[in-house]
């Protein structure tokens, strides 16, 4: 037995579940070393029940099953992660075999058999058993994916986790009307995932696909085995996959009648949900908000999807494969026909390529291009031909430093705007989160952090190198990274190597920026290359004194001893003593942050940069 077992972080997202939680709960306190409750915001007595047992409970905005769960990992404080539901219970068995494995973890994930009670009994055959899913795993080898609302666990590198013994006890539905809304509400979602497909396959797909569906789990499956219950659950299930693509070609029609046109259509790739994706999600409420008709083009299971979605924003998922899909280019030259689309605003590197692409095919709208990032263009043909495409109208930098990048490559200069990120300054306003510094245990700390993602060019090492510095004169201060990224791991361990775990907490990534900014006392950014850095201006909002470093299009917003103060970037020393003079002295950062609020209200509201892109659309 290992004198050192790991430890294991229970994960279980939430709403409305007073009735399952305490079992769940009780069950995993029996291999949990923490459970960390995702809710979206309950308004029965699951966060009372969640607090009694002892759980960290974590209120976050539902966007998705699968965005729930992954933002419910970055909340783990451990490796180890077993991702359970609040109507699911560990049996005996199974919690002997994770007890195992805490003493001698030999592989990275574990799959455990689910077994469903339905009404009044266990379901042992049909699409119900035996239920294989990978629940158990590190946190760094994959991350919830599939389809809303069935999610499931996708590994980064492919392969057959071993089964744990045991089951996984799953309380379903205590009466066939719970099991038809749940019918009813998960068609919805599944329907809402599927707007990019062809009415002709999603009339295909709604008379083939129920009936093969019922006659692989009640006949193939032996679903027939369950009795009426197994009848019951197999029609049901068909039900539902009727009714998801019945609504699916709903919703395209009546999408389809009420955007016969629109003014911009917006297009980006990304999947996850950085600062770029922010700057997108701030133009498309302010274009909407000032009368523009707005549409968007996404990655399927994206983030910005998921906003669209929340926000009634009309929009087409698409496969972007880097930029090189014909009939995703197709699908954007049909669309922007059908809407007379009269400008496309690409956001990122693939929406750029597919977009011009679509462009050759005959899509007749003006392109507009909108340059984040200070990275030099790449030194390859296909690179120098797509930015300076003679089909681009505009292409808007976020700073000038990026202006000054991008003028190396194109050719035609007088295209090259520059426009500057903006924020809704409202939303920083009056923010207090007066118990946030207890949930953290860091009461009575002086803070300072970052949010922002964790990759190379942020340079958290010589964050972590300005913390030990300054611990070492004020041992009263807590550091925090806030954010997620594939430098994580490396940081982490990085951290443990100075031995900083107790002084250094990293949250991964967050949604509630204002609740966080409202406890920091310095705002530390250590790039070593930036656009222009939007969490700054994030800082300014909340009356934040930053230090930063001079690159790219940082000191075009904080200007030295004025609005933050400046250091070159990977000096420690000098950057250490800048984050110390703005925790001791009290007047100097009162003066730093209202000239900070003042420029960010004056020059980088969301309104200004809606105002400003708009002009650059009449002028094409």
């Amino acid at each position: 037995m290992s004198l050192n077992p790991v430890k294991l972080s229970v994960v279980i997202i939430t709403l409305n579940e007073e009735k399952n939680i305490a079992r769940c709960l009780d069950a995993a306190w029996q291999v949990a070393d923490e459970i960390v409750v995702v809710d979206s915001f309950s308004t029965d007595r699951t966060k009372v029940i969640c607090l009694e047992k002892g759980a960290v409970f974590v209120e976050h905005k539902f966007a998705g099953h699968i965005q729930q769960k992954n933002f419910a990992i970055t909340q783990a404080k451990y490796d180890y992660v077993l991702s359970v539901d609040a109507d699911e219970v560990l049996s005996n068995e199974l919690i002997s075999s994770i007890k195992e494995v805490k003493q001698k973890p030999t592989y990275n994930a574990y799959t455990i058999n689910r077994m469903s009670f339905y009404v009044d009994r266990f379901i042992k055959h049909g699409h119900w058993f035996p239920d294989r899913k990978i629940r158990l795993f590190k946190k760094n080898v994959g991350k919830w994916g599939g389809v809303n609302p069935h999610d499931l666990f996708e590994l980064n590198v492919g392969g057959n986790p071993p089964m744990l013994q045991g089951v996984l006890f799953h309380y379903t539905f205590n009466s066939i009307f719970e099991h038809i809304r749940q019918v009813n509400n998960f068609s919805e979602i599944g329907a809402s995932q599927l707007q990019d497909q062809l009415n002709f396959f999603l009339i295909v797909k709604a008379v083939i696909s129920p009936v093969w569906g019922f006659l692989y789990g009640y006949i193939l499956k032996l679903g027939f085995l369950d009795g009426w219950h197994g009848l019951i659950i197999a029609v049901l299930s068909s039900t539902e996959t009727f009714l998801k693509y019945a609504k699916a070609i709903v919703k395209i029609k009546s999408t389809n009648a009420a955007n016969s046109s629109c003014d911009v259509i917006h297009v980006s790739s990304m999947r996850i949900w950085r600062g770029g994706e922010q700057q997108v999600a701030n133009l498309l409420l302010g274009q909407q908000k000032q009368g523009l008709k707005v549409f968007m083009i996404v990655r399927k299971s994206s983030s910005l999807l998921q906003f669209c979605v929340s926000n009634n924003i009309p929009y087409l998922a698409i496969k972007f494969n880097n930029g090189f899909n014909i009939f995703s280019a197709f699908k954007i030259k049909k669309l922007s026909k059908r809407l007379q689309a009269k400008v496309i605003h690409m956001h990122c590197s693939p929406s750029h390529t597919l977009t011009v692409f679509s462009k050759l095919l005959g899509n007749p709208a003006k392109l507009v291009l909108s340059r984040r990032v200070i990275f030099p263009v790449r030194s390859n043909v296909l690179s120098y031909k797509k930015f300076n495409y003679s089909g681009i109208s505009k292409i808007i930098c976020v700073s000038e430093s990026t202006k000054k990048v991008m003028a190396q490559t194109v050719e035609a200069v007088e295209k090259l705007d520059i426009i500057y990120d903006g924020i809704n300054i409202n939303k920083f306003k009056q923010v207090h989160a007066p118990n946030l510094k207890r949930e953290l245990g860091i009461e009575g700390k002086k803070i300072v952090g970052n949010i922002s993602a964790i990759v190379a060019e942020k340079d958290y090492f010589t964050f972590v190198d300005i913390a030990e510095i300054v611990l070492s004169k004020m041992p009263d201060v807590h550091f925090l990274i806030i954010g997620a990224g594939a430098e994580c791991e490396p940081i982490k361990n990085y951290i443990a190597t100075k031995e900083l775990g107790a002084n250094i907490t990293m949250l991964g990534f967050r949604k509630d920026v204002p609740k966080l900014l409202s406890i920091f006392d310095v705002f530390l950014m250590t790039s070593t290359m930036e656009g222009l850095g939007s969490t700054i201006l994030d800082a300014f909002a909340s009356k934040v004194p930053v230090v930063a470093t001079n690159v790219g299009g940082i000191p075009e917003i904080v200007i030295n001893e004025n609005t933050g103060l400046l250091s070159s970037p990977k000096d420690a020393e000098s950057l250490s003593n800048n984050v110390i003079r703005l925790l001791i002295d009290e007047p100097l950062s009162r003066q730093i942050t209202k000239k900070a609020l003042h420029l960010v209200e004056s020059k980088f509201s969301m309104d200004t940069m809606v105002k400003l892109t708009n002009e650059v659309y009449k002028t094409i």
